[in-house]
């Protein structure tokens, strides 16, 4: 099911390139992420992961724009084996891998010719999940199942550093209300509901059509 919904939102975004050619920029989008989940107590974030997908905006005034992407994201969680941390005389190494299908929708706003911000939000739908201990799949470990959905918000800031490309910056949680999966043993208050994904990524964005306005040219 997870794989119908990834291509029928990547297909809604070309059709709705296609059918605004003339007003929309678009391109592709390649970095990595660096991850934690907020409520796992481990440090971070630690966990590195891949980060892909595509991108469309339209100018909507002289300066401001919104964009969608949809974009293929690694996130999860990562403690990094430590010497003094050992369980039955071993080392102790635990990964969470948690791979998203994400669609930011933004507000983008371009302060000079080669510095933008942009916020807005975003959802996730988890395609699948693992975690591992020592190299063992070890599910629950630091918590329950997680939700299929992840509702976020993103801010961050690109760099334009050629005329179609850019270096993007951008921070994105889980919004505290639509935690991702209890904490263990599920404890909770009202600003403490269960764990959030929490994602710091850094991506180079090719613009390979621009079709509409850019108060810059």
């Amino acid at each position: 099911m997870q794989k119908y919904i990834s291509f029928f939102l990547f297909l809604s975004l070309c059709f709705a390139i296609e059918g605004y050619g003339q007003q929309f920029n678009g391109g592709i989008i390649g970095g990595i992420s660096a991850s934690e989940i907020s409520g796992d107590y481990l440090a971070g974030p630690n966990k590195l992961g891949a980060y892909a997908g595509a991108f469309a905006n339209i100018y909507i005034s002289d300066r401001s724009a919104l964009q969608m992407e949809i974009d293929f994201v690694q996130k999860g969680s990562r403690k990094i084996p430590d010497a003094g941390d050992t369980i039955a005389g071993q080392t102790y190494d635990y990964k969470l891998v948690l791979n998203y299908i994400n669609v930011p929708i933004l507000y983008r706003y371009d302060w000079t010719k080669f510095i933008s911000f942009e916020a807005g939000p975003s959802i996730g739908l988890l395609l699948d999940s693992y975690e591992m201990v020592n190299g063992w799949e070890n599910d629950d470990v630091y918590g329950g199942d997680f939700n299929f959905f992840d509702f976020g918000i993103d801010l961050g800031m690109n760099f334009r550093f050629l005329m179609n490309w850019e270096l993007n910056v951008r921070y994105s949680n889980t919004i505290f209300l639509t935690p991702v999966r209890p904490h263990a043993g599920n404890a909770q208050t009202f600003f403490n509901r269960g764990q959030l994904n929490e994602v710091l990524s850094f991506t180079l964005h090719y613009t390979m059509f621009a079709r509409g306005r850019r108060w810059y040219e």
